[in-house]
C-alpha cells in the first residue's frame, strides 16, 4: 500500500506549460536568493578587499537574505501546502472514478492502515518541492538569513500544516463523489483557514471593536479602554499565530539582528502565539483523524461489519 501511494499515486504528470510555470517560480524564488548572494560576493567581497574588516556588510547580507526568505520561502511553503491539499482531495475520489476502491476495500488491510498510507503518500508527494524549499532554507541558513533555531520551527510548522491539509482533503474526498468538487472545497477551506478569516475580522469585528472603544472613551474612562485595547491586541496576535503564512514569516528569525527586533516584547509574544497556534493545528489534526477520517472510512470500507460478523 505504501509502495502504491509513493510510486504510483505519487507520480504527478505535468504538461510542458506546468513545468514552464514551475521553472519560472523556481527562478523567481530560489534564483532571486542566489542573485542576492552573488551581488554581495561580487560587489562587497571581490571588489572591496576590506569587506571582511567590518560587520556592517555581513549584517546587511543577513538582513537581505532574511527578507528574501520571509517572502519567497513563505510563498513556496504555502504553495506546496495547497498542492498537497489538492492531491489529498482526489485520493479517494480517484479510486472511485477508476473503479479501484472496491479492490482496495477487499484487501486484508485495516481502515486505519489504508488511511495512514494515503496520508503518508500525500505528504511525501511533494518530494521534489522538498529539495526546492530545502535549498532555500540551506541558502538562508548559510548566509545568516535564518537563525539555526528557526529552522526546526519552520520545518515542524510545515509538517503540521501539511498533515492538516492532507486530512482535510481526505475528508472531502470521502464525502464528495467528484474530484472537482472535492478539490474545490479543499482549496476554499484551506484559503479561509490559511488567512481568509482576516477578511471577516477586518470587515465585521474591527468596526464593532472600534465602536466599543469609542463608547468606553466617551463614557467610562481610560482604564476600561486600556483593558479592552489589550484584549483586542492579544486577539489579533492570537489570530496571527493561527495563520500559517504569518507563522512561517514570523519565525524566520535572522542570525544577526541589527535592528534589535528579537529583543522586542511583541516578538516573543507573537512567537508564543505562533507555537500555541501550532499546538491547536496539531489538535485539529487529531480531531480530524479520530473524529472524522477513521470512523468514516471504517464505515465506507465496511470494516465494522467485518469485525462483528
Amino acid at each position: 500500500m505504501l509502495w502504491k501511494e509513493f510510486f504510483i499515486e505519487g507520480r504527478t504528470k505535468f504538461n510542458w506549460l506546468v513545468w514552464l510555470a514551475i521553472l519560472v517560480l523556481v527562478l523567481l524564488t530560489l534564483g532571486s536568493g542566489i542573485w542576492i548572494l552573488g551581488d554581495f560576493v561580487w560587489n562587497d567581497v571581490l571588489q572591496d578587499r576590506f569587506a571582511f574588516q567590518g560587520r556592517d556588510k555581513w549584517e546587511r547580507l543577513s538582513e537581505n537574505m532574511n527578507m528574501w526568505f520571509r517572502f519567497a520561502g513563505s510563498s513556496v511553503a504555502c504553495l506546496t501546502l495547497l498542492v498537497i491539499g489538492v492531491r489529498a482531495s482526489t485520493s479517494i475520489t480517484s479510486e472511485r472514478e477508476r473503479d479501484t476502491l472496491d479492490a482496495l476495500i477487499s484487501t486484508s488491510l485495516s481502515g486505519e492502515g489504508i488511511l495512514l498510507a494515503k496520508v503518508a503518500g500525500c505528504v511525501t508527494s511533494m518530494r521534489p518541492a522538498w529539495f526546492w524549499f530545502g535549498s532555500m532554507l540551506l541558502l538562508a541558513l548559510c548566509t545568516g538569513g535564518l537563525h539555526p533555531l528557526a529552522v526546526p520551527i519552520i520545518v515542524l510548522a510545515w509538517l503540521v500544516y501539511a498533515l492538516f491539509v492532507t486530512m482535510l482533503g481526505l475528508a472531502y474526498s470521502m464525502f464528495f463523489k467528484s474530484s472537482i468538487w472535492s478539490a474545490l472545497f479543499t482549496v476554499l477551506t484551506t484559503l479561509v483557514l490559511g488567512g481568509g478569516h482576516w477578511l471577516v475580522t477586518t470587515c465585521f469585528c474591527a468596526p464593532i471593536f472600534s465602536l466599543i472603544v469609542f463608547g468606553l472613551n466617551q463614557g467610562v474612562g481610560r482604564a476600561p479602554e486600556r483593558i479592552f485595547l489589550r484584549i483586542g491586541e492579544y486577539f489579533v496576535k492570537f489570530q496571527a499565530g493561527v495563520t500559517p503564512p504569518f507563522v512561517v514569516w514570523w519565525c524566520s528569525v535572522p542570525l544577526i539582528d541589527r535592528n534589535h527586533f528579537v529583543r522586542d516584547r511583541d516578538f516573543w509574544e507573537l512567537l508564543g502565539f505562533s507555537l500555541v497556534g501550532l499546538f491547536l493545528w496539531a489538535v485539529a489534526c487529531a480531531i480530524l483523524w479520530f473524529g472524522i477520517l477513521a470512523p468514516t472510512f471504517r464505515r465506507l470500507a465496511r470494516r465494522n461489519e467485518l469485525e462483528y460478523s
